[in-house]
């Protein structure tokens, strides 16, 4: 015992080996551990092969082999082996978990987890069973409890995951909200952020579903993608800031920078090119700044950018004057073909002049003239 200015040290140190206290209890690999601090190791019993450094470290340690405990109440009632806890009150409560390697000021819950490796201010600090995780950062993983097989690295990456398994959380606030989500990839700063429940998503990218709360099987690549949506599911949206009008709509493909939906819920459209956009279900616009604006129509190329695109199949050069050609040496065109009661049918709003079909019955083509139909020959 050593006092200076009023100020009172007290320490142990205590090195056993196979001629001291535990010599004929103990076998040899059970011997050799090294105790530092007040209290440290003060229950051991049965223990070989041990380090503990600290005031209180292991001090419940019982018939546990090659530990290392440095901190305060480190590892204080573990009676397990293989564990590696480091920091102020890290690891203090687990008993049975093996294999387990924490480093950072943290009144981990950890009773039987195992394989796990927490390194940061109460990162895993609720883990109580779960097993197979590596959370790295302040709060990484804070809330998990019994979730398993989830990696979390980031200040709160992943905090808010309570059983969630499989899950990958890379970034800042990452994942934040996850509780009950699994088989998710969220990497990028605010990544799904504020999942709660989705499964089976793909977020990268800063802000990547940002506001994701259920959606299901998602895939969100660019930054701001898909930002604010919150329930939707199957959804494909690559690209900076692509998606991001849309909120609930299931099933969309979003490919470009700014690719967008003009209506929240839109589904089943796809969308291909830089600033392109959707304004209907189920219909398709490629092109940089084409939009489609009709269900179940095709758009190809800004119908608003003064020059009409061109297409062509067959060939790769359509002609100039050509806003279609179709090119082939061993097949035909084939139009419409309808039937006289079909014919009829078109309602009189959908007739507009230049409309051609095949007349199956009459074995005719036809064009409708503006006022009726005229068929040749």
């Amino acid at each position: 015992m050593a006092a200076s200015k009023g100020l009172t040290v007290a320490f142990v140190v205590l090195t056993w080996s196979a001629g001291l206290p535990f010599a004929t209890a103990q076998t040899a690999e059970e011997a050799n551990n090294t105790v530092l601090g007040a209290h440290a190791g003060e229950s051991m019993k049965g223990a070989g092969s041990n380090t503990l450094i600290g005031t209180n470290a292991g001090g419940a340690l019982v018939a546990a082999m090659r530990n290392v405990f440095i901190g305060d109440l480190a590892g204080l009632r573990n009676k397990a082996d293989d564990n590696v806890f480091v920091g102020s009150t890290t690891g203090q409560r687990n008993t049975t978990g093996t294999h387990n390697t924490f480093v950072g000021r943290n009144g981990n819950y950890n009773v039987s987890g195992t394989n796990n490796s927490f390194f940061g201010f109460q990162a895993g600090e609720a883990n109580v069973d779960g097993a197979n995780n590596t959370l790295l950062g302040v709060n990484a993983g804070a809330s998990n409890t019994s979730g398993y097989s989830v990696t979390a690295v980031g200040y709160n990456a992943g905090i808010g995951n309570i059983d969630g398994a499989s899950n990958t959380f890379l970034g800042t606030q990452s994942g934040a909200a996850s509780q009950h989500t699994s088989y998710n990839v969220y990497v990028g700063s605010f990544a799904g952020q504020a999942a709660v429940s989705g499964q089976q998503n793909a977020y990268v990218g800063y802000k990547a579903g940002w506001l994701s709360t259920t959606g299901v099987r998602n895939t969100y690549l660019g930054g701001s993608a898909a930002p604010q949506a919150t329930t939707g599911s199957d959804n494909t949206v690559i690209g900076y800031s692509s998606g991001y009008s849309l909120t609930a709509g299931s099933s969309n493909v979003l490919v470009g920078e700014t690719a967008d939906v003009g209506l929240s819920g839109l589904s089943q459209s796809t969308v291909i090119g830089s600033g392109a956009k959707a304004n209907a279900d189920n219909c398709v616009a490629l092109g940089a700044g084409a939009h489609c604006d009709a269900s179940f129509a095709v758009i190809l190329g800004n119908p608003d950018a003064g020059s009409h695109p061109q297409a062509g199949i067959g060939t790769a050069a359509p002609a100039k004057a050509a806003i279609l050609e179709l090119r082939a040496t061993d097949k035909g065109f084939l139009p419409p073909r309808l039937t006289n009661a079909q014919m009829a049918a078109i309602p009189a709003e959908s007739l507009v002049e230049g409309l051609i079909v095949y007349a199956s019955e009459r074995h005719q083509l036809c064009f409708f003239d503006g006022t009726a139909w005229r068929c040749f020959p």
